[in-house]
């Protein structure tokens, strides 16, 4: 079963490097590629294609787009994808993936929520942090009652 495991790392490992490598393409090139044709498939098709498609052939179903939407789109998206995927794969493969992550992400500090916590036994990812930020905005915008009374007047006298 461990090496179903180390496995299963190898390949995420290698899915995360593919990720990076689609979101340099993204960001510095802005390009994405997609399948043209059944639109299902071509709304899921950017993240499956890992390799380029052939400029030379018309009729290819796998087409190139250049357009501002993918720097700022499938950039960001293929980023996250990748760290996600080198993480959790580098766990399974027994490295210390989401430790080291979390050393990056947390600048180096062992005090402050972990942003990433893979489970290897039930392959289960938590994102602690962004709960913990989440409340905090939430009370922030939704709980605020600005420190006014049922008593207090709102409007000026005589309107």
């Amino acid at each position: 079963m461990e090496q179903l495991g180390i496995g299963l790392g190898v390949v995420l490992m290698l899915l995360g490097l593919g990720y990076l490598f689609k979101a340099y393409v993204a960001i510095a090139q802005g390009r994405f590629w997609y399948w043209s044709g059944f639109l299902p498939l071509t709304i899921i098709s950017p993240w499956l294609i890992f390799n380029p498609p052939d400029d030379r052939k018309l009729n290819a179903i796998a087409k190139v787009k250049d357009t501002i939407f993918a720097p700022i789109f499938f950039g960001p998206v293929f980023t996250i994808l990748s760290v996600l995927c080198l993480s959790a794969g580098a766990d399974l493969a027994n490295l210390p993936g989401t430790a080291t992550t979390n050393r990056v992400l947390t600048s180096w500090t062992s005090d402050k929520t972990p942003v990433i916590v893979f489970d290897k036994k039930h392959y289960k990812m938590q994102f602690p942090a962004v709960v913990k930020t989440a409340n905090k905005i939430t009370n922030m915008f939704f709980r605020n009652n600005l420190g006014i009374k049922d008593q207090d007047k709102l409007l000026p006298p005589g309107s």
